[in-house]
């Protein structure tokens, strides 16, 4: 055993220190099942034969075990500042970014769309105008089938009558005039109704000579 003090080995039975004077404290241990003392270097009691654990001894001092003092990290204020800024720009650009793709897209599919639009009512209005066109010059004219009965030519639906309707509307589309036209189809396909073969047929005369 040595000195709590200074290190030095002790002596049995020494109640101070030898070399530096401290009192030493001794440890009373008695048996649990018998009551002799014990030794610290008892294992089994002299007495009984009991076997000698931890809990048997009665220390005179506290043993305590000292754990290795934990180091906590502190942040400054300035460190907290710092994060908070950085998160706040963080978020501003982020959110401009958003804004910016919000406003790109949208205005792309609004001008798109009104492109688009503005197509539609464009082909809707050249449709219409050939189409009413189609019928005007169409009005001249019978079926020349010769399977429909005479029917007009603007309101039959044979085959006949959708080719020769068809040609009518591709004249139009090469900026064939309505008159022209009525001649041409006069020329193509006859069949001109009654009312109109002098008007168009002087026409055609003219046009022939």
């Amino acid at each position: 055993m040595k000195c709590k003090n200074c290190g030095e080995e002790l002596y049995r039975g020494e109640k101070f220190c030898h070399n530096c004077g401290t009192k030493i404290e001794t440890a009373h241990n008695f048996c649990v099942n018998c009551g002799s003392k014990l030794e610290i270097k008892d294992k089994f009691c002299s007495t009984c034969g009991h076997p000698v654990e931890l809990g048997d001894f009665e220390l005179s001092e506290n043993i305590q075990k000292i754990s290795k003092p934990r180091k906590i990290k502190y942040r400054s204020a300035y460190s907290f500042q710092n994060d908070k800024i950085v998160k706040i720009i963080f978020t501003s650009v982020i959110s401009f970014v958003v804004l910016v793709l919000l406003i790109y897209f949208y205005t792309n599919y609004g001008a798109k769309k009104q492109k688009v639009s503005s197509s539609k009512v464009a082909s809707v209005n050249v449709s219409s105008e050939v189409e009413a066109k189609v019928y005007e010059v169409s009005s001249k004219f019978t079926c020349g089938c010769g399977q429909c009965g005479n029917l007009p030519l603007e309101t039959c639906d044979c085959t006949y009558a959708i080719q020769e309707k068809n040609f009518i509307r591709e004249r139009l589309l090469k900026g064939e005039t309505v008159d022209d036209l009525i001649i041409t189809v006069n020329q193509t396909y006859g069949n001109i109704k009654p009312e109109f073969k002098d008007k168009f047929g002087t026409k055609l005369e003219l046009k022939l000579k």
